[in-house]
Order: structure tokens, then C-alpha cells, then sequence
């Protein structure tokens, strides 16, 4: 509330200095809020899709890497399947080499044993014809008997040795040849058997791997996310207590400079009362003067009225705000003349208080000798206004 000035040494109602409510302020700006939650949402999806290709990428490798484990042993059980048949056919060709071998050497023993028998049957043949010769028939014919009967047999037992013998070349050599088409046949499927096991492992090991490289993706994925989405939150309640306190800072500096306004309109109010009173009290003076005056010259009391042309009146008004105004009213004689206002104050020189003369303005006076100026200059009690023309002064009064 503000009051005054009295009227007939009363106070009036006070008047309120609370105006009407203003208009809703502009909404707050929320661009670092949005910008932050804009920037978590992208790193995240960010990280998202990075931790995606990388299980993308893992599981990629891990089928390369299965795949060319699979070529891998697909093409070393072909080059075993290889190696097996081209063993096989050597055992094949080994083995006809060898049957050959046994028919040519059952050939070449059967010819040697006929080339026996013939040499047998000669010298039997000779031996008879000899004995014939040399004895009797019957002695003949007995001798010849015996020696055909052992020239047989022994034909006989030659023929039998020689077949067995053809006969236990050829089985051994099968045999041979059967012992090492099975080893080779074994040594094969073991070897497939292997490569498959190695094969089968590899792809599981592969799976394995893919696996946990995509479970570990997903897992640190899901991790920057939750992180992101904290920081996120963080930000945005950061931002929100920033809003807040800025908030109450500003509402605070907004009741302090209320209540400053305040202050300084109540003393404005009583400084213009007091300016209004010394006013009046300073024309009620002046216009005693003037009837005292104007009574002593009426009554012929060797007194004169004052005279306007040889009065100079200066006047300090002190307004609300931080501008004074100083009021001229000097003698008709400096009518229309450039005078010159200056005020003798307080300076701070080198830690030091010093008084100065300060030139505030100059101003043409109208014709009737008056004129107005302005200053923000502080002015303190005790400072001296000056008013000059040409570099005389003409007046002086003292601030109050």
C-alpha cells in the first residue's frame, strides 16, 4: 500500500501498488530436455543396431567358418575315397599281376615236369631196349614191366607235387590278396568314420560359438539400452530440477525486486511529500516576504519592493526515478542568455574522497530568465549547485 500526501494533516486511504494478473507466461523451453532424450533414444538405437550387426556379423563368421569346415572334411573324405581306390586298384592290379605270375610258373613247372616225364619215358624206353637186347624175353619183359610201373608212378608223383604246389601258390596269394583289400576296406570306413566325427563336432562347436556370440550381443545390446534409457531418464530429471531451480531463482529475484520497488516508491512518495511541503513552505515565505514587503513600502517605511528584474531563484525537484530536475528562475536582465549549471559533489581519486566541480548541462534561458534542466547525476546533501554566465557564477544554492 501507498499513501499521502495529507490532506488537512490527515492521511488517505492508502492505494494498493498490487496490480491486476498478468498474462500466462510463454511456456518453458524444453529443447535441451528433448534434445537429450532425442540424443539417449539415438545411441541407443545406435548401440542397438551395433550390437545387432555384430551378432549378425558373428553368426556370419561362425557360418563360414562351419561351412569351410564342412568343405574341409568333405573334400579330405574324397581324397581319402580317392587314396582307398587307387590302394584298391593297385591290390586289384597286385593281385592279377601275382595270379599271373602263379600261371606262368604253374605253366613253366607242368613243362618242366612233361619235359621230365618225356626224358623219363626216353631213358625208360633206352633201358628196356637194352635190357631186351641183353637178356632173354622174360627177364626182358619183367624188367620192363617193373620199369614202366615206376617210370608211372613216378610220373605220377611229379604231376601230384606239381599241382599241389600251383594249388598253395594260388591260395596263399588270394589270400594275400583278401587280407589286404579288407584292411584297406577297414582303414576306409574308419577313416570316413573319423572325418565325420570331426565334421559333426566342428558344426557343433560352430553353433555353440554363434550362440553365445549372439546371446553376448543381445545381452550387451540389452545392457545399452538400460543404460541409455537411465541417462535418458537422468537427463530429463537433471533438466527438470535446472527448470525448477531456475524457477524459483527467477520468482525470488521477482519478490526481491517487488519488494525493492516497493521500497523505493515509499521513499520516493515521502521524498516528494517532503519536496511538495518545502515548496509550499518556500512560496508561503516568499509571498509573506513579498506582503511584508509591499505593506512597508505602502507605509512609507523607507523600504522598496522586491523587484523581479534582480531576483534569481533556483530550485532542486527531486523526481520517482534516478533523474532530478533543476529549475531556473533568474532576473529579466538574463533573459534569452546560455548559462551554465554545475555541481561541486564527491569523487573517489585513488582510494581518496575529493570534492570537484562538474559541469552537469547549459541551457538558453527564455526572455523571462527561466529554464529547465536535467541531470542523473547523484546528488548528495551538502553538494553545491552553481549557475554561470560567460564564466561568472551568478547564483548558488546548497543541496539540503
Amino acid at each position: 500500500m501507498i499513501y499521502g500526501p495529507k490532506a488537512g494533516g490527515v492521511w488517505p486511504a492508502g492505494v494498493s501498488l498490487v496490480g491486476p494478473t498478468g498474462l500466462t507466461g510463454a511456456a518453458g523451453d524444453t529443447t535441451a530436455v528433448d534434445k537429450a532424450a532425442a540424443d539417449a533414444k539415438a545411441a541407443a538405437d545406435q548401440a542397438a543396431a551395433d550390437a545387432k550387426a555384430a551378432a549378425d556379423q558373428a553368426a556370419a563368421d561362425a557360418k563360414v567358418a562351419a561351412d569351410k569346415l564342412l568343405a574341409d572334411a568333405k573334400a579330405a573324405s574324397e581324397k581319402a575315397l580317392a587314396d582307398l581306390k587307387v590302394a584298391a586298384d593297385k591290390a586289384a592290379a597286385d593281385k592279377a599281376a601275382a595270379d599271373k605270375a602263379a600261371a606262368d610258373k604253374a605253366a613253366a613247372d607242368k613243362a618242366a615236369a612233361d619235359k621230365l616225364l618225356t626224358d623219363a619215358k626216353a631213358a625208360s624206353e633206352k633201358a628196356l631196349a637194352d635190357l631186351k637186347a641183353a637178356a632173354d624175353k622174360a627177364a626182358a619183359d619183367k624188367l620192363l614191366a617193373d620199369a614202366k610201373a615206376a617210370s608211372e608212378k613216378a610220373l605220377a608223383d611229379l604231376k601230384a607235387a606239381a599241382d599241389k604246389a600251383a594249388a598253395d601258390k594260388a591260395a596263399a596269394d588270394k589270400a594275400a590278396a583278401d587280407k589286404l583289400l579288407a584292411d584297406a576296406k577297414a582303414a576306409s570306413e574308419k577313416a570316413l568314420a573319423d572325418l565325420k566325427a570331426a565334421a559333426d563336432k566342428a558344426a557343433a562347436d560352430a553353433k555353440t560359438a554363434a550362440d553365445k556370440a549372439a546371446a553376448d550381443a543381445k545381452a550387451a545390446a540389452d545392457k545399452a539400452a538400460a543404460d541409455a534409457k537411465a541417462a535418458a531418464d537422468k537427463a530429463a530429471a537433471d533438466a527438470k530440477a535446472a527448470a525448477d531451480n531456475l524457477l524459483a531463482d527467477a520468482k525470488a529475484v521477482s519478490e526481491k525486486a517487488l519488494a525493492d520497488l516497493k521500497v523505493v516508491s515509499e521513499k520516493a512518495l515521502a521524498d516528494l511529500k517532503a519536496a511538495t511541503d518545502a515548496k509550499a513552505a518556500a512560496d508561503k515565505a516568499l509571498a509573506d516576504l513579498k506582503a511584508a514587503a509591499d505593506a512597508a513600502a505602502s507605509q512609507g517605511g523607507g523600504g522598496a519592493a522586491m523587484d523581479k528584474s534582480v531576483i534569481n531563484t533556483i530550485k532542486l525537484i527531486i523526481g520517482a526515478g534516478p533523474t532530478k530536475t533543476i529549475s531556473l528562475d533568474l532576473a529579466d536582465k538574463y533573459g534569452n542568455r546560455k548559462v551554465v549549471v554545475s555541481v561541486n559533489t564527491l569523487f573517489v581519486v585513488k582510494g581518496k574522497q575529493v570534492r570537484k566541480w562538474v559541469e552537469i548541462s547549459s541551457v538558453k534561458l527564455t526572455s523571462s530568465g527561466r529554464g529547465l534542466v536535467k541531470t542523473k547525476i547523484a546528488l548528495r546533501h551538502q553538494d553545491t549547485i552553481r549557475v554561470s554566465i560567460d564564466g561568472v557564477a551568478i547564483k548558488y544554492i546548497t543541496v539540503k
